[in-house]
């Protein structure tokens, strides 16, 4: 083997090893990769059901506010009213939505169920808005478990119902 042929074995070794090391870091590590590109502003969730076309929707802020818009369960008033909350615990959801991938997920995912309800998420990062739509549950278990972390933390938000400005 020739000097020269052995200098490069020695010089390419440390460099794959370096190469396999950084591919394995951003792998286990999508957070501190997705942190490079922005921080998320917000998150929304829109669930509606199948025929009767029944839909909530919640909106939460890094800032912490939270708003809830869901139909009025009353014969009375409005159809849907709408409610404010706080919230507490964005900086880690916004951690899981980039940890469970949700910017790299299709657009839409649609199941073959005529009569099935929807779930839309949409995350804002950079000022820039990815919506994910899933039809009769056919997206991937991620999106499932993002969806149902999501609820989860909704449900512990100590909604009030919002103060309406008359229209002129």
């Amino acid at each position: 083997m020739h000097r020269t042929e052995k200098n490069h074995k020695q010089i390419a070794k440390p460099v794959i090893v370096a190469l396999i090391v950084a591919s394995v870091w951003l792998v286990k590590s999508p957070v501190a990769f997705a942190q490079k590109r922005g921080p998320i502003t917000e998150i929304t969730i829109e669930e509606m059901s199948g025929w009767f076309a029944f839909s909530e929707k919640y909106v939460l802020t890094k800032d912490g506010l939270a708003t809830a818009v869901v139909p009025n369960e009353l014969n009375e008033g409005p159809r849907i009213k709408t409610y404010r909350g706080t919230f507490s615990g964005f900086k880690d959801l916004a951690s899981i939505v980039e940890a469970k991938g949700f910017f790299n997920l299709k657009d839409e995912y649609t199941a073959e169920d005529y009569d099935a309800g929807t779930v839309i998420i949409s995350v804002v990062r950079n000022g820039k808005r990815k919506t994910v739509s899933d039809y009769g549950l056919a997206a991937p278990l991620s999106f499932l478990r993002l969806k149902d972390l999501i609820r989860s933390q909704v449900k512990q938000i100590k909604w009030h119902e919002a103060t309406v400005q008359p229209s002129r």
